[in-house]
């Protein structure tokens, strides 16, 4: 039986600053696409340190490496695994690392299955993380980083720059289109909402609106005044 294999890599540059990443591929595959994405312009904390030390002048090192005979097992795992190591270095922390995200989303590796197989993966990690919520003491350590402004000021700054990134921002929108506002369940219990709030004639223009759009638009604001 084929066993699929996969590790958690640490990045540390001359600044002592850290970058932990998981993948299917070997290190210097890793490195190889790190190098390529920071090359082809992208802007994320890593590529920067990338692009300002070189990259053979960052120390890299498997820290773990794992085995599975199933893929989406594996990765799962890989993703629990990524997520402990920049928790316990705060690597988010622009202080001491490059990692912009608490973890558990490589692309290099998610891009790789299926459609049938990501929605899998995510059903993994969703039945591990509402399990291990349960833990009272770990909810309470996740909840507690969190509420920092250190925490918060650093993810609006990442989310900041990755938003400048056309191809992330492209990705992001298309995203939300297709989930959020091209999604007929959404909508139709936004049209039902609607349908049951209550409604505010204009003196003005004689159309009624919603509350908030009467206020906004309407009333002594309207055009027709």
């Amino acid at each position: 039986m084929d066993m699929f294999n996969g590790i958690i890599y640490r990045a540390t540059s001359p600044s002592k600053k850290m970058y932990y990443g998981m993948t299917l591929k070997t290190l210097d595959g890793r490195k190889s696409r790190h190098l390529k994405n920071t090359i082809n312009g992208f802007t994320l904390p890593f590529n920067n340190a990338i692009r300002k030390y070189g990259i053979d002048n960052l120390k890299w090192k498997i820290i773990e490496e794992y085995s599975n005979v199933s893929k989406p097992n594996l990765i799962s795992l890989l993703y629990e695994r990524e997520i402990y190591w920049i928790a316990k270095d705060n690597t988010t922390n622009k202080e001491k690392g490059y990692n912009v995200s608490p973890g558990g989303a490589g692309s290099d590796i998610f891009s790789m299955l299926s459609p049938e197989r990501q929605k899998e993966v995510r059903n993994t990690i969703s039945t591990g993380l509402k399990k291990k919520w349960k833990n009272e003491e770990y909810r309470t350590k996740v909840v507690k980083s969190r509420n920092t402004k250190s925490y918060k000021d650093n993810q609006s700054e990442n989310a900041k720059k990755q938003w400048k990134n056309l191809e992330i921002r492209d990705k992001s929108l298309k995203a939300f289109k297709e989930k959020i506002w091209n999604n007929p369940e959404r909508n139709e219990k936004i049209k039902n909402s609607l349908k049951n709030q209550k409604k505010y004639k204009c003196p003005y223009c004689s159309v009624e609106y919603t509350k908030g759009n009467y206020n906004r638009w309407h009333g002594e604001k309207c055009k027709l005044k």
